[in-house]
């Protein structure tokens, strides 16, 4: 794909969502409500990503951004903007979602992976199924033992694929598959809980409090009983 463009100022009214490119189907408010907070303070945030498709600006990655900023009463949001297919766009949302921002609950990666084969993007350039770790490249979210097992379930024979296709009767993530999920989720809302920190700093000590405490809500994607990843060190508020 092309390098990023510079980061600029995209008028907000420029701006479009498609259902496709956000892949935890909707916003969360209670992050919604800790970025306006932190808006209104003066804290920046990160440039979101955006994809050009023919003329249409669509938002891949900064869905709660923008209508934190909307809420706020922003005009632009800083952003940067390259030329790309709707299907490219698709991918990018669904790695966007491993490195950053509200984690997934198993719903919503259950939606967006059925909506990734849905458009196909589990095919090659010559209209074959991608191998096992393309895939799991593509959808970060899973893993590659847990998305063998749904193409089984699909009955989709991947390069990769040793066992003949046949049904599951559960398609369930094993014990070995959440492990590594949850070490996923651990140490990317804790990163993430940090950025936020470090952009609401200047904040009075109430707010920030709040603010946090919004952000703590996140956290009901993890399971209570998941042990943090190896170095997890709880933010001191």
């Amino acid at each position: 794909m092309p390098a990023l463009q510079t980061v600029r100022e995209y008028p907000l009214a420029s701006l479009s969502t498609h259902q496709r490119l956000q892949v935890r189907g909707g916003t969360n408010d209670a992050t919604v409500s800790a970025y306006v907070s932190a808006m209104r303070q003066g804290a920046k945030f990160p440039p979101i990503e955006i994809a050009q498709v023919g003329r249409k600006l669509y938002v891949i990655d900064g869905h709660h951004r923008l209508a934190a900023a909307i809420s706020a009463g922003w005009l632009s949001l800083p952003g940067s903007a390259r030329r790309m297919s709707l299907e490219e766009a698709h991918l990018v949302a669904l790695s966007c979602n491993r490195e950053h921002g509200r984690q997934m609950t198993q719903a919503e990666k259950g939606a967006a992976f059925q909506g990734y084969l849905d458009a196909g993007l589990y095919l090659d350039e010559f209209k074959t199924p991608k191998s096992l770790s393309m895939i799991a490249a593509d959808c970060p979210f899973y893993s590659r033992g847990h998305i063998g097992k749904l193409m089984r379930q699909y009955g989709i024979r991947t390069g990769d694929t040793d066992a003949p296709a046949h049904k599951w009767s559960n398609l369930e993530p094993s014990d070995d598959d959440l492990a590594e999920e949850d070490a996923i989720l651990w140490t990317t809302f804790q990163g993430h809980l940090a950025d936020t920190a470090a952009a609401i700093g200047p904040m009075s000590a109430e707010r920030r409090e709040q603010a946090i405490r919004g952000l703590r809500e996140l956290a009901d994607a993890l399971s209570p009983a998941s042990p943090p990843a190896p170095g997890f060190i709880p933010l001191d508020v």
